[in-house]
């Protein structure tokens, strides 16, 4: 082992390729690694080349997913296979985007509405009303029905967290000529409008001035139908 005097007290006592072994005197002769400068650089290198290395194959392997995932993407190229999946993706999103739109589900404002519905074998409105659940609301809306001379044709009731739906489609049972049709469809709509408003107003001051309540289960949601009520 070789042996010289370095400044400071210290003396070099060993060499390796990757540092220097030094008796140092202020260490009290303890043996001291000093890195040589050159080391660090090509320890940085390698260190910084091994992490891009791992990096490239965390993408090779995401790649290699999405090709799985997304149909005719085995032999595009990167670019175009990420430009695929962004196409995918946005349809994904206008289709579930449109699935939750047919979905009934009650809203947390209370609201009326009423729509023409096209039916060529007579008169047809479409209807919905928005509102806490109360259990003599389906009684009152087949009350009202009933006293415009309109059947049902098709429901849809859902709960949710308390809240109530109801969308129905009713018909004129009346047999009127095509020239009478618009103004008699016209009257029809407007008064099932303001009885459906005029219900919601008084399940709203119900509310107010009684307690909630709420659908067992919480967040529980079920279907019935107007057909089911006597």
């Amino acid at each position: 082992m070789d042996s010289s005097t370095l400044p400071f007290g210290g003396r070099f006592v060993g060499s390796s390729s990757n540092y220097n072994l030094v008796l140092d005197t202020v260490e009290r002769g303890k043996l001291v690694n000093v890195v040589k400068p050159e080391t660090k650089a090509s320890m940085a290198t390698k260190n910084h080349c091994e992490a891009e290395r791992r990096r490239r194959e965390r993408i090779n392997s995401h790649l290699s997913t999405l090709r799985d995932l997304v149909p005719t993407t085995s032999k595009m190229d990167k670019a175009a296979l990420l430009a695929q999946v962004v196409t995918t993706v946005k349809e994904l999103k206008n289709n579930a985007s449109q699935t939750s739109q047919k979905i009934l589900l009650p809203s947390d404002v209370d609201q009326v509405a009423v729509k023409d519905y096209v039916d060529h074998r007579g008169i047809f409105i479409k209807a919905s009303i928005c509102c806490q659940d109360r259990p003599e609301l389906l009684s009152d809306l087949k009350k009202i029905i009933r006293s415009l001379h309109l059947h049902i044709t098709s429901s849809n009731i859902s709960f949710l967290r308390g809240r109530v739906k109801n969308e129905f489609v009713v018909a004129c049972e009346e047999n009127t000529s095509d020239s009478n049709n618009i103004d008699k469809k016209t009257q029809l709509r407007n008064s099932l409008r303001k009885a459906l408003e005029d219900l919601l107003a008084r399940i709203s001051y119900q509310v107010e001035f009684s307690p909630r309540t709420l659908l067992a289960g919480g967040k529980r949601r079920r279907s019935s139908s107007l057909y089911s009520l006597s």
